[in-house]
């Protein structure tokens, strides 16, 4: 099997990316609230699309004076929310403060908030305080701590974590090589699309890594990945293809887009 360095890379720059999108959606919302819903599964995952944005950036305010006074005003209401131990206003805080985004930039500050939100259970903070263990970004790195935190996400339903935890667990880095939890893993983030995983959730299951070869799976996931244009998982679905003509695969239907297997 590749190695997955390379990979890791990936996710560590969509970590880093996620980091600076997220915040534009939530943290400056209008007004500051709180939601949740509920999951399939009965786990509490935080909403975090409540309003729409309103940027501190200093352009926006030169081109108009009011937007200073009303996201200071925003930002103080966040803060104090925060402080009263609103998880969701300690995620966006944290998420502000590690950016530097209308206010100073700390990210050992916005870690420390991070964390208080993903000790209540905030799953994107968890989610992102994993990314800063693993990087080292504001705190000390740490991949067992990331591991840990990536754990969480996970268990309530974080397709990106799930994938990265599949990740750590098939290489090991910052916990025991475990094969057959990465395939549960990528298991799980497939089924909600993730292409990544279904990617190598096709290798697992083509090379019998973690869990028994299956041929029909691995066309059905590569092919699942390769519908949404992701590296290598077009050739390698054909690879498997010209590989193994006696099977009865829907070649026909490789990547016509005409439903999913």
């Amino acid at each position: 099997m590749p190695a997955h360095r390379g990979k890791l890379r990936d996710l560590e720059a969509k970590l880093a990316s996620t980091l600076g999108q997220k915040l534009s959606s939530a943290a400056l919302a209008s007004g500051h609230q709180s939601a949740c819903v509920t999951t399939d599964c009965g786990r509490r995952a935080p909403d975090i699309a409540l309003a729409p944005p309103i940027s501190t950036r200093s352009d926006v305010a030169m081109s108009n004076p009011d937007s200073t006074d009303l996201a200071a005003a925003r930002i103080d209401a966040i803060r104090q929310a925060a402080e009263q131990g609103d998880a969701q206003a300690q995620f966006e805080l944290g998420h502000m403060t590690a950016r530097g985004e209308g206010v100073t930039g700390d990210k050992a500050e916005g870690a420390r908030w991070l964390r208080k939100a993903g000790e209540q259970g905030h799953v994107d903070a968890q989610f992102l305080l994993a990314g800063l263990y693993l990087m080292g970004d504001g705190v000390a790195q740490s991949a067992p701590e990331g591991v840990e935190w990536l754990d969480r996400a996970a268990s309530q339903g974080h397709a990106d974590a799930q994938y990265l935890l599949g990740l750590m667990r098939e290489d090991g880095d910052g916990c025991d090589i475990d094969p057959t939890d990465a395939v549960r893993w990528y298991g799980q983030a497939a089924n909600q699309d993730h292409a990544g995983a279904q990617y190598r959730l096709a290798q697992m299951k083509e090379h019998g890594v973690g869990c028994e070869i299956n041929l029909t799976e691995a066309f059905k996931w590569y092919r699942r990945a390769a519908l949404q244009d992701y590296p290598d998982a077009r050739e390698d679905l054909l690879d498997l293809c010209r590989a193994h003509p006696d099977l009865p695969l829907p070649v026909s239907e490789l990547l016509d887009g005409k439903g999913r297997s």
